[in-house]
């Protein structure tokens, strides 16, 4: 089972740029992907970015056919659940709004000091706490039960002290939710909820919590006991 690390400390490398090589997996090329152009800057007055990083990375897509595209300029907006993307023709530069349902996945590469992260986001998804199939999750765990993380941008307004002008700004927000059994659980902190959902093998797992001392309050430690009980389901 992989564990896709979610914090990381990102030291201003650019892994790609408008410019970057685009070349398809299994048949698949950067025009096979549908989308829109973008028109115009609607966020100029906010403070912050709507984007999981302003920085244009390098990613990989996973069409609805199963086809891939590899090497593409992405962005993904937390504030529209959208992928933005890079296309490249005849020398020409123009940012795409991917179209909603086209894709199946994408895998975004991150800088860290210890080298690239793949963080690989997916939909489809059922529906859950307003979020629908189309919704973008980072997936965490990936296994007979899956730990996945919605991570979503919001504009909030304040207005300074001493001051008539209120301000916007991006605020990011994030839930985790357990995937297994085709239904999408929220994630409560604590053991009383893990072993309720994993009950299947409670005794297995209780020990597992002992033996490591784990609490179950941090996703590190929904990530190990998640990471175990896929290693032993039947």
């Amino acid at each position: 089972m992989k564990h896709l690390l979610s914090q990381f400390l990102f030291f201003g490398a650019v892994v790609c740029s408008a410019q970057v090589n685009v070349s398809g997996g299994f048949g698949a090329v950067i025009s096979d992907i549908k989308g829109t152009p973008v028109v115009s800057n609607r966020n100029a007055e906010i403070d912050g970015s709507p984007f999981l990083t302003d920085t244009w990375l390098t990613g990989d897509i996973t069409l609805k056919n199963s086809a891939k595209v590899s090497g593409i300029a992405t962005r993904l907006n937390l504030a529209t659940n959208e992928l933005h993307i890079m296309k490249t023709e005849n020398g020409v530069n123009s940012e795409i709004i991917v179209q909603k349902g086209s894709i199946d996945a994408v895998t975004i590469f991150e800088p860290s000091v210890s080298g690239l992260i793949a963080r690989n986001f997916r939909i489809g998804f059922p529906s859950v706490d307003g979020f629908d199939e189309n919704t973008f999750y980072e997936v965490v765990v990936s296994g007979q039960a899956s730990l996945v993380k919605n991570l979503r941008k919001k504009v909030i307004e304040e207005k300074p002290f001493n001051s008539a002008v209120a301000t916007k700004k991006f605020v990011e927000y994030e839930n985790y939710y357990i995937f297994t059994g085709g239904k999408m659980i929220r994630y409560k902190k604590g053991k009383e909820f893990v072993l309720q959902i994993l009950a299947d093998k409670k005794a297995e797992i209780e020990s597992f919590l002992a033996e490591k001392k784990l609490k179950c309050r941090s996703e590190n430690d929904c990530v190990k006991v998640l990471e175990y009980y896929n290693s032993i389901i039947d």
